[in-house]
C-alpha cells in the first residue's frame, strides 16, 4: 500500500517504467469545487448539470485522465471524457443512458 510523505514519489517510480508521471491528483464538488489536490495545481468548474470543465497546465495532449465518481446509495454512475483539449478537458459524470448527475468526484491527471 502506497501511503506516508513519499506516496506521489512512489507512485511516479512505478509509472516511470510504462513513460508517465502523475501530474495532479484531488476531490472535486458536485458544485465544481475543488477541495482538495496534490501535485501541480488545476481548477474545476461546474458548465452544466453533470458536467465539468478541468484546466490545467499540462501544455499538450499527451495525458490520461481518470475520474472517479464519489456516490452513495446509488448505483450505476460513471466518469466520462467529453473532449480533451492542450489546457482543459471536459467530463461528465453519467447515471445510466444520457442522465448527466451533479457528483463529488476523485480525479487524476497522468502524464504520459
Amino acid at each position: 500500500m502506497l501511503q506516508g510523505a513519499g506516496w506521489l514519489s512512489d507512485i511516479n517510480s512505478k509509472l516511470a517504467g510504462i513513460g508517465g508521471s502523475v501530474y495532479a491528483t484531488g476531490r472535486v464538488s458536485a458544485t465544481g469545487i475543488k477541495s482538495w489536490s496534490t501535485g501541480y495545481n488545476f481548477s474545476a468548474y461546474r458548465i452544466a448539470e453533470g458536467r465539468y470543465r478541468i484546466t490545467h497546465g499540462v501544455g499538450n495532449t499527451n495525458y490520461i485522465l481518470m475520474i472517479t465518481p464519489i456516490v452513495t446509495n446509488e448505483k450505476g454512475r460513471s466518469g466520462v471524457i467529453q473532449n480533451i483539449t492542450v489546457s482543459y478537458t471536459d467530463i461528465a459524470i453519467i447515471a445510466g443512458g444520457d442522465v448527466y448527475r451533479d457528483h463529488d468526484f476523485f480525479i487524476a491527471i497522468i502524464k504520459t
